[in-house]
């Protein structure tokens, strides 16, 4: 009976085992199902960590851990925690891999850089009689020094150096270390240059330099002009160490000046660490501000560090990225090309804009092949963008491709989704034909398709206009054209553009003095605006709140100055009001349906929004 409880109790125990084994590899595959679905869920990631902590296996883990750092490698929290993870699961070495990997891929960060030290003193380094073992311990600290010691605040990876250096006892080198430090502006130099001033003070002089450097400075204090020694030897070690002291205020002096400069900057950076939440625009715009000073003051190794530093905090702004890249340029290709894989393969793989800007700087250094599988990639993700598809035709017309271009054109038709899109591909594509194989009739007819397609599009009636009043179309079939529009559904606001447009070639070009009449009797009575100077009698209550006051000029509208002046005031309403749209679209503050809103709340009630009409359509088609 005993035998037989024993056996049914380690059932019991191995059943309870595998039901949570179970568990958690269920918990697991949820969450990678979710982090798979959507890879720039941050969320997500840190709930698949949080599920691979608890398991007994490290497969799992590293496996987790790896791809989150495929695309979050700035997180030098996680690093910590993995290189724990692997410390206790795993063993000392691995541990060891996870923190050279962390420094390699956020290398300004000073926590990232004291932890991977403090664990190399704990379990690598531990023997401190070992002469290599304290070689090796400065040769880690020089490397974190050289590559994260320009960071405005690394004073404590500083004072881990210097305190580590007079627990060796090696005097000289840390008044070398102090000598660097106050060459170098950090948050707490005035601290340092105190620090500096009790070291002096509190060691006799001869043990902080050579012998010889000692003798040389001795003489050159203490020597009076006959060459004799003056005073006592003890007021003697006072003036050597007041000349060291003097010596290195000059340093700290020069240094004050360089951070009194950028202290504002620095105090206008809230948030230096790497974060999934957007910053404020004030934060954003203080590290542009900084970004522009820094290059105007002609040092690249402190615009690389900052610009290091930016892209931690601002990892998920394509504008800094491009910022970058353009900025190294004109230093390095090689380094702008590492720039823009770095934003594209890593931290911004979603979004279009770098991706697009990538392509055009390899395209505009001879490397057409990684333009195209550059612009393939992207388009591949979004196969609806237009800008994608217009950025691949255009390569291949300035290659000469023109088949190719033809080709794509073809592609991007029948995969369009909306007669918008189709009527704005159209346009384009009449463009392309007419200017660059210049058939006019085919581009012609590519617009009349479109229009086909959507008969109501102001654009394409406006591109079919100028193309025929460019050749040699008969009068009559202009303005059965002009007639045609009017009879659509287009916006009164674009019909009246067209009118105006009418009355312009009528003016200029047209035989028939009674048809030049009739429109503009016509255009009168639809619209209250008076033609050729003269003035009109009164005015009408339902003329619109707003016209475009320059399109009017050009036909020969005369309004009344008081009208002039209030549509001039309303046109740049409407110019404010689209200028902080786009902004907010840039800023990925709106997203499409937001920003239609946003569109129609700022334009409601505006009869003359076509200029921007047209852009928000190309941008709404963009987003």
């Amino acid at each position: 009976r005993v035998e037989m409880a024993d056996t049914v109790g380690a059932q019991s125990t191995d059943s309870v085992v595998h039901s949570g084994q179970a568990e958690s590899e269920s918990e697991r595959e949820r969450h990678w199902k979710a982090v798979r679905g959507n890879p720039d869920d941050f969320s997500g990631w840190t709930q698949l960590l949080q599920a691979v902590d608890g398991e007994e296996e490290l497969t799992g883990a590293r496996e987790a851990y790896d791809a989150f750092f495929e695309r979050f490698p700035y997180c030098y929290g996680y690093w910590k925690k993995y290189a724990d993870l692997e410390l206790k699961k795993g063993s000392i070495e691995t541990a060891l891999k996870v923190y050279r990997r962390g420094v390699k891929a956020i290398p300004l960060s000073i926590d990232l850089w004291l932890h991977y030290i403090e664990f190399c003193q704990q379990y690598i380094y531990h023997s401190s009689t070992d002469s290599h073992a304290v070689e090796n311990q400065r040769r880690l600290y020089e490397e974190a020094i050289r590559t994260a010691g320009l960071e405005f605040r690394s004073d404590r990876l500083w004072q881990a150096y210097i305190d580590w250096s007079k627990v060796q006892n090696e005097l000289p080198l840390v008044i070398q270390l102090y000598d660097r430090l106050l060459a170098t502006p950090t948050q707490q130099h005035t601290k340092h240059f105190e620090q500096v001033r009790d070291f002096v003070y509190s060691h006799p002089p001869q043990y902080l330099m050579t012998p010889q450097e000692y003798q040389t400075l001795w003489t050159e204090v203490n020597q009076g002009a006959d060459g004799s020694i003056e005073g006592d030897p003890s007021r003697g070690l006072e003036r050597v160490k007041d000349r060291l002291l003097t010596q290195r205020q000059m340093i700290y002096q020069r240094t004050e000046e360089d951070v009194q400069k950028r202290w504002s900057y620095e105090e206008g950076i809230k948030r230096p660490y790497f974060h999934v939440k957007a910053l404020d625009k004030v934060q954003l715009d203080n590290w542009t501000q900084y970004l522009d000073f820094e290059i105007s003051q002609g040092n690249p190794e402190r615009v690389h560090l900052l610009f290091e530093r930016c892209m931690i905090a601002c990892a998920l702004y394509e504008e800094f990225w491009m910022k970058y890249a353009r900025y190294m340029e004109s230093h390095s290709v090689d380094s702008a090309r590492e720039i823009y894989r770095r934003a594209c393969a890593v931290h911004l793989q979603s979004k279009p804009a770098i991706h697009l800007a990538w392509a055009l700087f390899e395209e505009s250094h001879e490397s057409v092949d990684a333009a195209r599988q550059i612009l393939s990639g992207i388009g591949e993700k979004y196969p609806s963008l237009l800008s994608v598809r217009l950025q691949q035709i255009g390569l291949e017309i300035r290659c000469g491709q023109l088949d190719r271009a033809s080709e794509l054109y073809d592609a991007a038709f029948a995969s369009a989704r909306t007669p918008e899109e189709k009527s704005f591909l159209s346009s384009h594509r009449a463009g392309f034909i007419m200017r660059t194989l210049g058939d006019a009739g085919r581009a012609k007819g590519v617009l009349r398709d479109g229009l086909a397609l959507d008969p109501s599009n102001y654009s394409l009636y406006l591109h079919l206009i100028n193309m025929e009043l460019a050749g040699n179309t008969s009068e009559s079939e202009i303005l059965s054209l002009f007639d045609q529009a009017q009879s659509t559904a287009m916006p009164d606001a674009h019909k009246q553009s067209l009118e105006q447009k009418k009355i312009q070639f009528l003016q200029q070009f047209g035989s028939n003095p009674h048809i030049l009449k009739t429109s503009i009797e016509q255009y009168e009575r639809r619209h209250g605006a008076v033609v050729l100077g003269r003035k009109r009698s009164q005015k009408r209550d339902s003329e619109p709140v707003a016209k475009v006051a320059k399109v009017n000029s050009d036909i020969g509208v005369d309004e009344e100055g008081g009208e002039q002046e209030e549509s001039q005031d309303q046109q740049t309403l409407m110019q404010q009001q689209w200028a902080a749209y786009q902004a907010a679209v840039q800023a990925n503050a709106v997203n499409p349906v937001q920003a239609a809103a946003y569109y129609q709340a700022a334009t409601a009630g505006q009869q003359a929004m076509w200029p921007f009409q047209q852009q928000f359509a190309s941008q709404q088609q963009q987003t």
